[in-house]
C-alpha cells in the first residue's frame, strides 16, 4: 500500500510538471515574437554567395550543392546561394 501511494505521488507530480508546460501556441508566439524582433532590430537583408564559371561540369557541381544557375552569355553562367536571410 506503502508504493501504491507513492506511485499516486508521483503520477500526480508528472501531471502538475506537464500542465505547467507551455501550449504549443504559446511556444509559436514566443518564436515569432523573437523572430520579428530580431528583424526590426536589426539591417535585414538577403546575403548570396555567387560565383561565375564558364565549365559545364562545374555548373553540375554546384548545382547540386544547392547553387542557382543564370546564364549571363559567352557560356559563363552565374552561381547563386542564399547563405543569409533565410528562415
Amino acid at each position: 500500500m506503502k508504493k501504491l501511494k507513492g506511485i499516486i505521488a508521483k503520477i500526480k507530480d508528472v501531471e502538475g510538471r506537464i500542465d505547467s508546460l507551455p501550449t504549443t501556441e504559446a511556444v509559436q508566439k514566443m518564436i515569432s515574437e523573437a523572430l520579428e524582433k530580431n528583424r526590426v532590430g536589426q539591417n535585414f537583408s538577403e546575403v548570396y554567395e555567387s560565383k561565375i564559371v564558364n565549365i559545364k561540369e562545374e555548373v553540375i557541381r554546384l548545382s547540386n550543392l544547392g547553387f542557382d544557375c543564370q546564364l549571363i552569355g559567352n557560356g559563363e553562367w552565374l552561381m547563386r546561394k542564399k547563405i543569409m536571410g533565410q528562415i
